[in-house]
């Protein structure tokens, strides 16, 4: 019997994001086990998503997004909305992802959709319900916008109460590591599996022998990554020895005076190669195999307990990093998960640290 899978990823909208990566991995590996799978992503996904994972173009909200709530931000209401078009946007898949047979995975959810999908699995008759693999991605404080969210374990705990008959039966609580995981299972009061962010294993590529040492800054550049912290960091690690390169991805909208600051610097300097925006698989995973040492100088606010996608490429292609003190790649490195240093939050640190010998 041919398993039927759904995945609704509402975050999933550009080529350029960890969700398009784990969901292009996820696809793949499920397809080749010959499941019958069927991935739901944001109404206005670029083409070329659509193109790579057979996605089809469905939620009328983007998972990052908030409401204009007007001033003061009012939390509730944004959350009530939320959860409201998430719940029709469920309502309006129908049968495509209903069934006993069926077993939907929504790889990331938020307090802003969590409540909705309660409320409409709660409603399916039980011949309906399908199994549900949900990942809780981020700590409850966290949001896609400056604020964090005051209320967001409260949101949390209402939501899960509407679906506790069914959890650890049909639905299965995840997290992709052992802190968020430990913390939910306590606040929720239920099991939350650890599953890691799905990768897709590296092609065989070897970076060339010889030549400086490279490290690498890949992904999204925002503050709460470090990005503002590489020129700096850079400088003093080009004092410091001779044979060292660095190859930094921009991608970014804008939005940070400091990114913007950053890269201007970057490309100012020497040593430095530069690659512009949004990059297909393939070249990404050139760009990565070319590298010796991977970059996550994440800010540890953000990162303390939070995953990350690159963090889990540098695992799958044995790369060693360096991360920030008191952040989860810095425990990945301390749990002997991944190779790498520590260092603070700060540009000289980052730059001793990341030169070494």
């Amino acid at each position: 019997m041919t398993r039927r899978i759904s995945i609704l990823d509402s975050g999933l909208f550009s080529t350029g994001s960890h969700n398009f990566n784990y969901c292009l991995a996820l696809c793949k590996e499920l397809r080749e086990r010959a499941c019958d799978v069927a991935l739901f992503a944001f109404l206005h996904a670029d083409p070329n998503v659509v193109a790579a994972t057979g996605a089809i173009p469905h939620f009328t909200q983007l998972l990052w997004n908030r409401v204009d709530t007007g001033t003061p931000f009012d939390e509730e209401l944004n959350w009530r909305v939320l959860n409201d078009i998430f719940e029709a946007d469920l309502h309006a898949l129908g049968g495509a992802i209903t069934g006993a047979d069926r077993v939907l995975v929504i790889p990331n959810i938020l307090q802003h959709q969590i409540a909705g999908f309660a409320r409409w699995y709660r409603a399916l008759p039980d011949a309906d319900k399908p199994s549900v693999l949900l990942n809780l991605m981020f700590y409850p404080r966290w949001t896609a916008w400056a604020d964090q969210a005051v209320r967001g374990a409260e949101f949390y705990l209402r939501a899960v109460e509407d679906v506790r008959p069914w959890l650890g039966s049909r639905i299965t609580l995840c997290a992709e590591n052992r802190d968020i995981a430990g913390y939910y299972t306590k606040l929720l009061g239920a099991p939350v599996d650890v599953t890691p962010i799905p990768t897709e294993p590296p092609a065989r590529l070897r970076r060339p022998e010889g030549g400086p040492v490279r490290v690498g800054f890949l992904g999204y550049a925002k503050n709460e990554k470090g990005f503002f912290l590489l020129p700096e960091a850079l400088r003093h690690a080009f004092r410091r020895r001779r044979d060292f390169r660095a190859l930094v991805q921009i991608h970014h909208h804008s939005a940070e005076p400091e990114t913007v600051a950053a890269d201007h610097a970057l490309s100012q300097m020497d040593g430095v190669d530069i690659v512009r925006g949004n990059v297909g698989t393939a070249f990404y995973q050139a760009l990565f195999a070319s590298c010796d040492v991977m970059l996550l100088p994440y800010d540890p606010f953000h990162y303390s307990t939070r995953g990350s996608g690159v963090l889990s490429e540098a695992i799958a292609y044995a790369k060693p990093i360096v991360g920030t003190e008191h952040t989860w790649p810095a425990q990945a490195i301390r749990h002997d998960e991944c190779a790498g240093i520590v260092c603070e939050f700060e540009s000289r640190a980052l730059g001793k640290r990341c030169c070494r010998r």
